[in-house]
């Protein structure tokens, strides 16, 4: 009887528990689990910004970014609740723990919240330096192409852009529509459009010629495809050049190989008992073993090529022209 009123007890206290919808911050997705490493890149101090945005992008989609900016409160006064919002917080505590390297690690350990290891992050490596900015605009300022290949070139250019929105904030009036800071973003845009064309190698200097001539000018992105379908331009002559040299090495290679060939055979010929009497003297001529390459036919080479320069009077098929081949060859007789 005792059993029966107890569970019918914890029945009624289960059936008083909300019901967490599965678009709640408060709701963990059975696949969730506190070792998963959430960033390609673990944080180890110099890139904080890259870091940042991949965390936050990362936690919006499991829908637990209030965990860090605070807006998520621990709802106190519902214990059913606040047991849930701990469960949560530790489960985002165990992915920012998984995102940073041992030396960062052991600096935000001891935080109690998500949100404090968040704000203790931001005041630690948030902070704007005028070390830092002077370095990535003076390597903006020397940025080029080289040896990259475009893509990699537009990323590394971009990643610098990137890191530079982060430390300076765009002015933004809110009280009026004067169009002001649309202006300076086409001014920026432009700016960066002009800084990536300086830094191609001159082997884009046509494409970037046609570019700085269209009016308007195209978007940052609209480049970028019109100088990577050049560079595959450049690739495929490349290619086809490449091609048509190697043909030509391969029929030189025939050829050479086709001469030694005969000169092997005449070797051996020679060296036959019963041949070596017969063999020519090392400066006599013997027009037998000669190849022509015009005729392809043994017996004279192609300076004496009868079908090339004509045949000398006396020949069944000489027709009244006498050439110069065959003029040598009657001096030579």
């Amino acid at each position: 009887m005792a059993s029966t009123e107890s569970s019918s007890k914890s029945d009624v206290k289960s059936s008083e528990r909300p019901i967490i919808d599965s678009s709640h911050e408060l709701f963990l997705d059975p696949a969730d689990d506190p070792t998963q490493v959430l960033v390609n890149r673990l944080f180890d101090g110099s890139n904080y910004g890259q870091w940042k945005k991949s965390m936050e992008v990362e936690l919006a989609a499991k829908n637990k970014l209030g965990f860090v900016h605070g807006t998520c409160k621990r709802p106190d006064t519902d214990p059913f609740r606040a047991a849930l919002w701990d469960r949560c917080n530790c489960m985002v505590m165990c992915w920012i723990l998984r995102a940073v390297n041992k030396q960062i690690y052991g600096i935000i350990i001891y935080s109690d919240t998500a949100h404090q290891m968040w704000k203790d992050l931001e005041e630690i490596y948030g902070q704007v330096s005028g070390i830092r900015m002077f370095l990535v605009l003076r390597e903006l300022s020397t940025i080029s192409q080289a040896d990259l290949s475009v893509s990699a070139y537009y990323d590394k250019i971009k990643n610098l852009w990137d890191e530079y929105d982060s430390m300076v904030m765009i002015p933004f009036c809110e009280s009026c529509n004067c169009g002001s800071h649309e202006a300076i973003v086409k001014l920026m845009q432009e700016k960066r459009l002009m800084q990536f064309l300086a830094g191609l190698n001159d082997d884009y200097k046509m494409i970037r010629g046609n570019i700085l001539l269209m009016e308007p000018l195209p978007s940052m992105k609209q480049a970028y495809h019109l100088v990577l379908e050049e560079e595959r331009k450049i690739k495929l002559h490349s290619l086809l050049h490449f091609n048509s040299q190697s043909a030509g090495l391969l029929s030189n290679a025939s050829f050479v190989m086709r001469g030694n060939m005969l000169s092997s055979g005449r070797q051996k010929f020679w060296n036959q008992p019963g041949n070596n009497r017969n063999r020519p003297k090392e400066n006599q001529r013997d027009w037998r073993y000669y190849f022509c390459d015009h005729c392809e036919m043994s017996g004279h080479t192609i300076s004496k090529c009868y079908k090339l320069h004509g045949y000398p009077p006396g020949h069944k098929l000489y027709k009244g022209k006498k050439m110069a081949g065959a003029a040598s060859l009657e001096q030579d007789s």
